[in-house]
């Protein structure tokens, strides 16, 4: 939900990355709220697997997230360009991606959403997980929601 640009924060002296609710969706009472939802549920995590929100804001009308920026490309551009991975390098990521998880879980954040487009991988070969929009607490109600073709695994 959203576009993704990079920005340089004057205040902290580095690029961050800033995520817009586009603008037609604004208007809607309960994406806006997902949206600052997303904003609480992910300022819960600190871990080097977790990209950090640092900030939600308001300007000219736009909602938008501050984010660490992830210098790098999401695993799904990666896969498109260079197809299957290594099996050493698949092994690496999954473990990071399993420690940034367990970061998340152990503040009661659950993601619901990973895949690879939600992977970020930067130029030092960390994973990062983004994107916590359909995170909820883990003492909110559960309900499966789907991804493209990445079904929950409860299903």
């Amino acid at each position: 939900m959203g576009e993704v640009y990079r920005a340089d924060d004057l205040k902290l002296g580095q690029p961050v990355a800033l995520k817009f609710l586009p603008p037609a969706l604004a208007g809607d009472a309960a994406l806006l709220e997902r949206f600052h939802a997303e904003a609480r549920n992910a300022r819960q995590v600190s871990h080097p697997n977790v990209c950090r929100v640092y900030d939600i804001g308001k300007v000219d009308g736009q909602h938008f997230l501050s984010m660490e920026y992830v210098d790098g490309e999401d695993l799904a551009a990666l896969l498109y360009r260079i197809g299957r991975l290594p099996a050493t390098k698949a092994l690496e990521m999954a473990r990071q991606l399993c420690a940034g998880l367990a970061a998340a879980h152990e503040k009661g954040v659950l993601h619901r959403d990973l895949k690879p487009s939600n992977v970020m991988l930067d130029g030092h070969g960390r994973t990062r997980i983004t994107d916590f929009g359909l995170a909820l607490r883990a003492a909110e109600v559960i309900e499966c929601d789907t991804s493209g073709n990445y079904p929950c695994p409860l299903e």
